[in-house]
């Protein structure tokens, strides 16, 4: 573009003062001449920003990127392509690139209005993230100040301007606060020019003004011609014309309108009304008849005037003001009803508007009572749809149906209500209904964009095949009112038949249409990526890069291309050919989606090579190689980390797994549901139990699970319910085990893991009936489980019961060829319990059905003799076991059955001297001094084998401690000895309440006797000799004993200690059982 000419004034100066010297005017000469070409050189760039702000209201990302680089190139330091640069790549989701840009826009440009609102953009997904989504949801619900009100709250800096400001002016126009919209517009507008959104925003305030209508009707039909906003500025330029209410102005506005769209029907009925009321009637007057053909004088008060000015300005609140001041004047004011419930109608209040119209109707003038009764009926109309999408939003289909068939029924020339009857159908799935109601819908209006896409939807739940039919069946014009999205529902829909054909084993048919969809959409990869699969089924891996490569030639600048590609070099196992066409796409369009790409990738091929070590024993250099795989890069998504924690998994460090997924998940803590699956298993595996339950919390109140995610969910919550439960066992904590698995079955019924766990610890605490139940239902549930059907035998032998034989036979049925483990804790269940027979009848079917099998022989044999003779059995399985030497022994217990091994280790164990040292501590909080009780023993324990049996010796030092007695208080201390009895100086009295000593024991036993004698802790204020006598045996399947017995009662101080009364200094107490059982 040529340089403009120096301004007039300025060449008259030069040319009119020859005669002063020239050397000052050069330079002022040359700096205009400079800001000259300047000016020239910024209008040069302006069409290529207007450019690319019009493509990305238009939603055409990829030829506005196109655009600002074009721009970018002369002006790197452009704020405006910058800022909207940014705009887009955090509408793709490249969070982090519009990050990236920000800090460069603030280094560059920190007080540009575009930095700012480029920083208010990416808070508003951050910090700012909670007020905006209420200001949103409270715009959304109508609540227009409360929404006004938050947005204050979000930015109280006020917006600069950018997509956040345009959303704030909307919020301000629906308060009616017209001209500080406007001035918002007008600035965002000023600084993104060419913006659509943004000028039909101002067109349709522009439209307020009667002065400003005929360049409003050229720009809203300019707008319709544009398939994003043809909607929005077709309603508007509709609105507007149905509001003339001068037929010599109106007319020739509409029949325009018109030739736009011929089939409008309602503005067809407005343009006859106007036409018969010019022919009819004469210049408007201020009389009216009334229904009873008496004429009228109606008021004008100049308020009206006023009012109709500020409803067209959207100032609602004023103009109701004096509206109302007028009706309460004037009652039977029609025009004033009329314009207050237009106000209701705007609002959203469609009962109080359709009042308002009805009245208006009545009073008004003749020549507009047609236009309220339009009114009336639109406002029932919209009040109706109101319900039915209120309706629909609580989950009442019925009444929502409902509501929409009395407004067809009310105005069924309206696409709208149909259209909303058919998506509720369709949520319902049902099909015939929806596509019947969409087919009415296209009648009235052939080419709306929303039905004829929902009928392809319709035909795709039907099969792939009708939607393919129904696609190809368009017309030219409703195809091009699709657009591109046209090809692309084409395209899937043939993927979708590709997919049926295939399942149905049609390889061919598969091929054939993933061949047409590439044809129809060659710019489109992923029907490219499909056929390239589906070919490597074939064995034709090479055919399938020859696709991609066809489609890198056509689309050489698509990313999406790119990553398809990789993705299909990936599962090929071409990780470097696939890390190689990522790294081909620009850095700029480098997306959240193919950095994680990149990133698995290179992480796939680290981890590979840290396991390879690890499983060559070389666990050092693995954890080197995992150490150096943990770059920014590579931990910038949850997904990677959670790829990097498995390896660290697999080498057996769970702490450094979950390190690394709980830091990649606090700063995305909502993205990646399989890396907090992961970070459960970690920390399972690192033993931080209570971390894991509050991460399975979480997750459950999380929404959009996958099936697979919620499987995975329920096994890890078992798991984790069941090692605590394992925990709470071990403390003796029966009670909380109980509580935890409650807790997991009200989250997770009918699991039979956790009813099992359930049963055991019912029986463990006495509650027999209940844990019977629990196990019967986990048997239910899981009828294959061994274990279950196990304790149910164990249970049934313990208490007698009549049908353990049928659930033997039922565990056998279940037990696969290959489980002999189960099979010999059966054989143990009964030679424990005395089934001599069925033991026998067992070991004779594993003789014949596992002939040679020395290890599962052996264990019946020895149990046979276990406790008649463990030297003997010892000895047996020396012999079986044995061969030349030794050492074969040792190797035997290394490689031997868990459950074999350890019956060898308790024979071994009769047959060795013994030294057990343990600590023991126990409490009771009751009443101190009293029932209160604390105990701390340490018992120590020598066993020397004598004789076939053992003798021990066990000392056991012990302390209690009961607390100090209240001696101040008459009623607690008249609790303790004579106490009761005390009237001076009772206060103080001995209240500490403790006893210190030393039992001692010495006793003997072996398989049938058991005798021993000793005294209670010597120390104590009482003590006193103990012993016991006892004798063993079984009678068939029946065990017994007797016992002779003398032993402390040990619930409290009093009866197990003693205690010296504090006043007459006597000992007291001791209390002991003594009896035969």
């Amino acid at each position: 573009m040529a340089a403009r000419p120096l301004p007039l004034r300025h060449r008259r100066a030069t040319s009119s003062r020859m005669d002063r010297p020239l050397t000052p005017v050069f330079p002022a000469i040359l700096l205009l001449l400079f800001l000259s070409v300047g000016r020239a050189w910024a209008d040069a760039l302006t069409p290529l920003f207007e450019s690319a702000n019009t493509l990305d209201s238009l939603g055409d990302h990829v030829r506005a990127r196109d655009q600002l680089r074009r721009l970018l190139r002369s002006a790197p330091r452009h704020p405006g392509a910058l800022a909207l640069r940014a705009f887009i790549d955090v509408r793709e989701g490249n969070q982090p690139r519009a990050a990236t840009t920000y800090r460069e826009l603030a280094a560059i440009h920190p007080q540009a209005p575009y930095t700012r609102a480029l920083k208010q953009f990416l808070d508003s997904f951050d910090q700012r993230a909670p007020q905006v989504r209420t200001a949103r949801l409270m715009e959304k619900a109508g609540r227009h100040a409360t929404a006004l009100k938050k947005w204050h709250e979000a930015y109280p800096e006020g917006l600069a301007p950018g997509p956040l400001a345009y959303e704030y002016a909307l919020v301000i126009k629906s308060l009616g606060k017209i001209e500080r919209a406007r001035q918002i517009l007008q600035s965002l507008l000023e600084h993104y020019p060419g913006n659509l959104q943004y000028r039909l925003a101002v067109n349709k305030l522009d439209a307020l003004q009667p002065e400003q209508r005929d360049a409003v009707i050229a720009v809203f039909s300019e707008m319709t011609s544009y398939s994003a906003f043809e909607r929005e500025a077709h309603a508007a330029w509709r609105e507007l014309l149905i509001g003339f209410e001068t037929p010599g102005e109106a007319i020739p506005l509409i029949e325009q309108y018109l030739v736009r769209y011929p089939d409008d029907y309602r503005v067809k009925d407005h343009l006859v009304a106007l036409r018969k009321h010019r022919q009819e009637h004469k210049p408007t007057t201020q009389t009216s008849k009334t229904a009873e053909g008496k004429t009228r004088k109606i008021t004008h008060p100049p308020e009206l005037a006023r009012a109709r000015r500020l409803i067209e300005q959207k100032r609602y609140d004023k103009a109701e003001i004096l509206l109302s001041r007028v009706v309460r004047r004037f009652p039977e004011q029609g025009e004033a009803l009329g314009y207050l419930g237009l106000i209701q109608l705007r609002q959203g209040h469609y009962h109080k508007a359709r009042k308002l119209f009805q009245r208006a109707a009545r009073h008004d003038l003749e020549q507009r009572r047609g236009k309220w009764r339009s009114l009336t009926r639109t406002a029932h109309y919209w009040g109706l749809l109101a319900n039915a999408e209120k309706a629909k939003e609580d989950g009442q289909a019925v009444i929502a149906e409902q509501q929409l068939l009395k407004a067809i029924a009310l105005d069924p020339g309206e696409a709208t209500g149909y259209a909303y009857l058919g998506d509720i159908l369709l949520a319902h799935n049902q099909l015939a209904e929806a596509e019947q109601r969409y087919r009415k819908a296209l009648r009235l209006e052939p080419e709306n964009w929303t039905a004829l896409r929902s009928m392809s939807q319709v035909q795709a739940r039907r099969s792939p095949l009708l939607a393919v039919r129904y696609l190809e069946g368009m017309n030219p014009r409703q195809q091009r009112k699709l657009g591109s999205e046209y090809s692309r529902m084409l395209a899937s829909a043939l993927r979708d038949l590709a997919d049926s054909r295939l399942a149905s084993g049609d390889i061919k048919g598969a091929r054939r249409a993933l061949q047409r969809a590439v044809k129809i959409a060659p710019a489109l990869p992923w029907s490219r990526y499909d056929l390239a699969r589906l070919l490597v089924a074939s064995g034709q891996a090479d055919a399938g890069v020859r696709i991609f490569e066809k489609g890198l030639a056509l689309s050489p600048t698509d990313p999406e291309m790119r990553y398809a590609f990789a993705l299909y070099l990936q599962s090929l196992e071409r990780e470097m050919e696939a890390i190689a066409q990522l790294d081909a796409i620009p850095e700029q369009e480098m997306t959240p989606k193919y950095r994680t790409m990149h990133t698995r990738l290179w992480a796939e091929s680290e981890r590979r090579k840290a396991l390879a070590l690890y499983k060559k024993g070389k666990k050092t250099q693995a954890m080197q190689r995992l150490q150096a795989a943990e770059t920014p890069a590579a931990l910038s998504t949850p997904a990677a980390a959670e790829r990097l924690a498995s390896a660290w998994l697999a080498i057996k460090h769970p702490r450094r797994a979950v390190d690394l997924l709980s830091r990649a998940l606090r700063h995305q803590p909502e993205t990646n549901i399989d890396a907090h699956l992961q970070l459960i298993i970690a920390l399972h595996e690192a033993s931080m139990l209570r971390a894991a339950a509050a991460q399975i919390h979480q997750l459950w109140h999380r929404e959009q699970l996958t099936r697979a995610q919620t499987e995975r969910l329920t096994q890890l919550d078992i798991d984790n319910t069941l090692l605590r439960v394992k925990q709470a066992q071990a403390a003796g904590d029966y009670t909380r085990a109980h509580r935890q698995l409650d807790l997991a079955l009200a989250r997770l019924p009918a699991q039979p893991e956790l009813l099992y766990a359930q049963s055991r610890v019912l029986l463990a605490l006495g509650e027999k009936e209940a844990a019977l139940t629990d196990l019967r239902t986990a048997i239910g549930l899981a009828p294959e489980e061994p274990s279950y059907r196990m304790m149910l035998i164990e249970y049934l032998l313990e208490h007698n019961q009549h049908n353990v034989e049928e659930e033997i036979q039922n565990l056998l049925e279940v037990l696969p060829p290959e489980d002999t483990n189960n099979r010999l804790r059966l054989i143990a269940l009964l030679n424990r319990a005395g089934w001599s027979e069925s033991t026998t009848w067992l070991i004779t079917r594993l003789a014949r059905d596992y002939k040679g099998n020395r290890e599962l022989l052996l264990s019946p044999l020895a149990r046979q003799q276990d406790r008649e003779a463990p030297a003997q059995a010892l000895a047996l399985y020396r012999q079986t076991l044995l061969d030349d030497d030794e050492s074969s022994w040792t190797k035997w217990a290394d490689e031997a059955p868990i459950e074999l091994a350890g019956e060898v280790d308790t024979l071994l164990q009769r047959q060795r001297r013994i030294l057990t040292l343990a600590l023991d501590y126990g409490s009771r909080s009751a009443t101190a001094g009293l029932s209160t009780l604390f105990a701390t023993r340490l018992p120590i324990e020598g066993r020397q084998p004598l004789l076939g049996g053992q003798l021990f010796v066990h000392v056991e030092p012990t302390h209690l401690d009961a607390g100090r007695l209240d001696t101040v208080t008459p009623d607690n201390r008249a609790e303790l000895g004579t106490n009761l009895f005390c009237t001076t100086g009772c206060s103080r009295l001995r209240s500490k309440q403790s006893a210190r000593g030393t039992g001692l024991l010495l006793g003997y036993e072996n398989t049938h006797w058991h005798i021993d004698a000793g005294t209670t802790p010597i120390g104590f204020p009482v003590s006193y000799f103990i012993g016991a006598l006892q004798y063993k045996n079984s009678l068939g399947p029946v065990d017994w004993r007797i016992e002779l017995s003398q032993r402390p009662v040990t619930s409290s101080l009093l009866s197990y200690a003693g205690a010296i009364d504090p006043n007459t200094g006597r000992s007291w107490g001791g209390v002991r059982t003594t009896g035969i059982t």
